[in-house]
């Protein structure tokens, strides 16, 4: 068995290795999919945009497996690259809906809440008069 490996930095700048599900030698590309939607040939699968609680970091799901995510069971995922997430984006799979959360993020310094008013300029109503031709 061959593995195919693509380079990647994780948050810290280090280089990590990850392994592409689709087995072809280029870099990840897009989110995270599930198998279903990575093995998928035939059109329609629906699938599921699922926040993973990082930022707006996204994966991928089929509908069974955002249902499993819903009540709390895994649902593995894997990257693929460019051309194998277009294809099953655009050519096999259906966008229905979003799932999970994205990241709350808490910013601890203190907020200004002091109401500004300003005035609003009067509009200036044009003096001209339209040419009609009856």
């Amino acid at each position: 068995m061959i593995l195919l490996l693509s380079w990647a930095h994780d948050n810290r700048g280090s280089e990590i290795a990850r392994m592409l599900a689709c087995e072809h030698d280029r870099p990840p590309f897009g989110a995270p999919m599930c198998v279903h939607l990575r093995t998928c040939r035939e059109p329609w699968i629906k699938y599921v945009k699922w926040y993973i609680g990082a930022g707006f970091d996204t994966e991928l799901l089929c509908v069974p497996c955002a249902e499993r995510r819903e009540q709390d069971l895994p649902a593995e995922v894997a990257s693929v690259c460019e051309e194998c997430f277009e294809y099953a984006t655009t050519e096999v799979c259906d966008l229905v809906r979003a799932g999970g959360q994205p990241e709350i993020r808490i910013r601890p310094e203190p907020f200004n809440n002091t109401l500004n008013e300003s005035a609003l300029r009067r509009k200036s109503h044009y003096s001209g008069h339209c040419a009609t031709q009856s």
